[in-house]
């Protein structure tokens, strides 16, 4: 298993968020994360990418125990994150959004072979920045200030830089709310060629038009526990969640 969670837990004050959590996710796969507003799902993001730390329990990526590093560390190991409210340089380029992401780069993007961006040419930065581009549909928009992006090019935007940054797990924290069906069928693209190229994701959405097609599994966050469904039409079907979400 590439990540692993084991007995976790959270408390804000009183309110206990999660309690005694324990799963585990295959390397390669896509899962989606559902649960009530308010369940816990973004404080699990939050504990997984180093913002927030357990009360006790265990969080483990590719046998590393990742209470042990902060967050910027975490990155390093491979591990990206988007948030709902994108967190982009908004009066800097795109080209120059994807660039800061690029501390570490391949020879070619979809590579292995990691050199320090100050081992790389200009060109060789360009290029690369081209290359993620391409692959998001902003090609056209790389000399564009963020601000002046539509929120649906903001989603693609934020989605390549946490691509750009050589992340193997991706938590995608709702990258398809409020935006156009277009740019949502462009992102659930993304997702499963990301899946083909062996990443591991891990993704909040509301959206069950997006979850269903692109989901390997769901994982059903309540009363401080995650329950596991092969699909999310075998959640749909379940009679605790009914009563709990559906």
């Amino acid at each position: 298993m590439v990540f692993v969670v084991e007995n976790l837990n959270k408390r804000f004050g009183r309110k206990e968020v999660l309690k005694d959590m324990s799963f585990k996710l295959s390397e390669g796969l896509v899962y989606g994360l559902v649960g009530t507003n308010g369940s816990g799902k973004t404080t699990l993001f939050n504990l997984v990418s180093g913002f927030l730390q357990p009360d006790s329990g265990l969080i483990r990526y590719k046998n590393t125990q990742l209470t042990k590093h902060p967050s910027h560390r975490r990155r390093y190991l491979g591990i990206g994150r988007t948030f709902q409210d994108l967190r982009l340089a908004m009066e800097q380029t795109v080209e120059e959004n994807i660039q800061v992401c690029l501390e570490k780069i391949t020879n070619s993007f979809w590579g292995s072979d990691w050199l320090p961006i100050n081992h790389k040419s200009n060109k060789d930065i360009r290029l690369t920045t081209e290359s993620i581009a391409e692959d998001f549909g902003i090609t056209d928009l790389l000399k564009v200030e963020v601000r002046y992006l539509s929120y649906g090019q903001q989603k693609l935007l934020t989605l390549a830089c946490c691509v750009a940054s050589k992340s193997e797990f991706l938590l995608l924290d709702e990258p398809v709310t409020g935006i156009s069906p277009k740019t949502k069928d462009k992102i659930a693209q993304i997702v499963q060629q990301l899946r083909t190229e062996g990443k591991t994701l891990l993704v909040i959405e509301h959206d069950p038009g997006f979850l269903s097609p692109i989901c390997d599994e769901v994982l059903f966050l309540s009363g401080g526990k995650i329950r596991k469904f092969s699909s999310y039409e075998e959640l749909r079907k379940d009679q605790y969640v009914q009563e709990d979400y559906v």
